[in-house]
């Protein structure tokens, strides 16, 4: 007696699509490319993010440095008498506090402001081009 060997579920599925078997094949390569791009730009994204953040950074370290030279040089250039009035730690407050302050909006705020900006403006376009009623829903609801 020979034993009949037993389709999986997945063949005995397939034996059912008749012509239309190879959709569900295309399907599954499909679905595996659409994972494959979701990682890719997702790893897009972080190495764009990182760059601009690398970037403002720098940008902004040398900005706070350059205020920093500066002001100090125009303090250096007043009578002796407004630091004695001031106080030299009131003033190296004054000076580390505001350019600490320059840094951190060119480093960390501007590049969230310009995101912040930027996505609901790239969305709405995308409803627009994807279906015009989305885009004015948006809008509304904007």
């Amino acid at each position: 007696m020979k034993k009949e060997k037993k389709q999986s579920a997945f063949a005995e599925l397939m034996s059912y699509a008749g012509k239309y078997k190879i959709l569900t094949y295309f399907s599954i390569v499909f679905s595996v490319i659409s994972g494959i791009m979701a990682v890719a730009y997702s790893l897009g994204y972080m190495a764009f993010n990182f760059c601009a953040l690398a970037c403002s950074h720098l940008s902004a370290f040398r900005v706070a440095k350059n205020m920093k030279k500066s002001l100090l040089y125009h303090i250096s250039k007043l009578p002796i008498v407004f630091s004695d009035e001031i106080g030299s730690g009131k003033i190296r407050r004054i000076v580390s506090d505001e350019t600490g302050n320059t840094e951190t909006f060119l480093a960390h705020n501007l590049p969230d402001i310009v995101q912040a900006i930027t996505v609901p403006i790239v969305l709405i376009v995308m409803f627009f081009i994807h279906d015009i009623r989305f885009g004015i829903a948006s809008l509304i609801l904007f």
